[in-house]
């Protein structure tokens, strides 16, 4: 009795897309169960039967070609070759005998299989838990492991990590600011593409430790200088060493001094016009200190003073009688902070503050000083016209 068999394709569908990698590729048939082959690619992949393995008694109607390693993002065609007649067909003990074999093909089938999740991003840098990097550094960047679209970046100090880029479609992030001092910071790119996400390992790198820097040093005017000028316009200093920033304190109270400038990077400050600036009066006495900074921290600087100077004019000479050896001894007022003469003997003045003596030899000058003498050069006289 002659046998046939008639094999129509199953699935996948024709030309269908976002085919699992793990599809098998399945046929119907009617008939008599005969050989068939699967190609793929126009390569022969299997053929049936398979000595004892078949059986007809397992899903007789429907056979397949189980494959669980098609790529993604791919397009296979496949077609199966069957026998459509035979003579007999006889089981040997191992295998399966046939006579009379005609075959056929079936149509050619196309399918592309889902695109894949994308692959961890790799090569982090900086590289993952590097030390001493500068606190200067101005991007981290990775490489793509295959099959991203775009990308998510989470970075942060170490417990603080949060999204700071979404959707983003190249492999670098630029750091808006300046990084901390000897601080652990944590970063992990999510690669994403229409198929799904692919979160990356938790890469981490320190920053270099800076050390505070040294006291600012070599004040102008110098410390505990006594003959500043009224007009002197600045303040300034240099840096010890290390430090990136300035603080300048000013006052006229030692210990209670005022930021007048905060995290400045020159060297000098200037002082006219301010409260307690410049220009100043006769014997004016101004505190100042300057605190150094950078990454590692503030140095207080120490604390200097200058004083103006002193306007001391050709003055008259008093008689004080019973003051000195042989009761007669001259003395000349001193002049005060705020320009006045300081109080005679015997109106409570204090010697050395108010009052001076003079030698026992020294010429008495009986000259009064109505206005202030500037200076006397070339047989001129310039004074304060008030």
């Amino acid at each position: 009795m002659a046998l046939s068999m008639n094999v129509t394709l199953d699935v996948p569908a024709d030309t269908a897309t976002g085919v699992s990698q793990t599809q098998e590729l399945a046929l119907n048939y009617t008939g008599d169960l005969l050989p068939w082959e699967f190609y793929v690619g126009g390569e022969l992949k299997i053929s049936y039967p398979i000595g004892a393995l078949w059986d007809e008694s397992v899903n007789p109607a429907q056979m397949s070609y189980p494959d669980s390693k098609w790529a993604p993002s791919e397009l296979y065609s496949w077609y199966v070759r069957y026998a459509t007649d035979a003579n007999t067909k006889n089981w040997n003990g191992s295998s399966w005998d046939f006579t009379g074999l005609v075959y056929d093909v079936t149509e050619t089938r196309t399918f592309t299989t889902v695109a894949a999740k994308p692959n961890n991003p790799t090569n982090p840098t900086p590289a993952d838990n590097d030390t001493d990097v500068s606190r200067d550094l101005a991007q981290i960047s990775w490489e793509d492991g295959g099959g991203a679209d775009t990308f998510d970046v989470y970075y942060g100090p170490s417990g603080s990590t949060v999204l700071v880029s979404s959707n983003q479609v190249g492999v670098t992030w630029s750091i808006p600011s300046q990084l901390l001092n000897d601080q652990r910071y944590v970063w992990y790119i999510i690669a994403k593409n229409g198929q799904g996400n692919e979160t990356g390992p938790v890469w981490d790198f320190y920053t270099e430790d800076v050390p505070a820097p040294d006291k600012a040093e070599n004040p102008v005017p110098t410390d505990a200088n006594t003959s500043v000028t009224l007009d002197q316009a600045t303040i300034s200093w240099d840096d010890g060493g290390g430090a990136d920033t300035f603080d300048v304190y000013y006052g006229i109270e030692s210990g209670n001094l005022t930021k007048v400038s905060t995290a400045q990077a020159g060297e000098s400050f200037t002082v006219t016009g301010i409260t307690n600036g410049s220009p100043y009066a006769y014997l004016s006495v101004r505190y100042w200190r300057i605190d150094s900074t950078n990454a590692g921290g503030t140095t207080t600087g120490d604390e200097w003073t200058f004083t103006t100077l002193r306007f001391d004019p050709p003055t008259r000479t008093y008689f004080y009688p019973g003051g000195g050896a042989g009761g007669k001894w001259y003395y000349y007022l001193v002049i005060q902070f705020d320009g006045s003469y300081g109080a005679h003997p015997w109106d409570g003045g204090v010697e050395n503050t108010d009052w001076v003596y003079r030698p026992l030899e020294y010429e008495p000058n009986f000259i009064a000083t109505i206005r202030k003498l500037v200076s006397v050069a070339n047989s001129k006289i310039w004074f304060e016209d008030v």
